[in-house]
């Protein structure tokens, strides 16, 4: 049994049945990396990451979605992860797509400039100086219990949208390795 409690109201019901609480917020070490392919195929990540992307930076033009694709790809690949290879490999973290955007920026037509701005600064705020940076991080999320409650009670109201998908995206791929029952409550 799994529970996303998102304003952490499933406290009481969780300490009667010995519940295991995961508590995923800005402050805990709990935390799921947006670029970790979760048991995902490279090609599939890729495509995952343009729905991520929008709940990150709001709307994205076509030009700065391929900027973006174009990146994802040059960051994966310098991890040692491709369309063949790599599964086991440790996945970038945001700071390493900005930071492949900066090297990209420095080489762009004047013209693409103002796009490579754009990005850059929608993207600082998920590096390690900006707001959201402690998404910036690898995945840390460890559960033996076979009764589990996702406490994000105290995740941002700004990124509550992004860690609900990234957990949903955790807690299928993680489903999908067993044809045992499972509930999955979302209140």
């Amino acid at each position: 049994v799994l529970i996303i409690d998102p304003q952490g109201e499933y406290k009481g019901i969780c300490q009667h049945y010995n519940v295991e609480v995961v508590t995923i917020s800005k402050n805990s070490s709990t935390i799921i990396n947006p670029l970790d392919l979760m048991g995902h195929d490279y090609l599939e990540k890729r495509l995952s990451l343009m729905d991520i992307f929008q709940l990150m930076f709001g709307e994205l033009t076509e030009v700065q979605k391929a900027i973006l694709d174009k990146a994802v790809d040059m960051t994966y690949q310098k991890k040692g992860i491709t369309k063949d290879e790599g599964k086991d490999h440790k996945p970038p973290i945001i700071e390493d797509i900005y930071n492949e955007l900066l090297l990209a920026q420095s080489d762009c037509a004047q013209l693409e400039e103002i796009t490579y701005r754009a990005l850059l600064n929608r993207m600082h705020m998920y590096t390690k100086a900006g707001v959201f940076g402690f998404l910036n991080k690898q995945t840390d999320i460890d559960f033996t219990n076979k009764f589990v409650c996702f406490n994000i009670g105290n995740m941002p109201k700004q990124v509550k949208p992004l860690v609900m998908y990234l957990l949903l995206d955790y807690i299928y791929m993680r489903m999908k390795k067993s044809l045992n029952k499972k509930i999955l409550v979302i209140d």
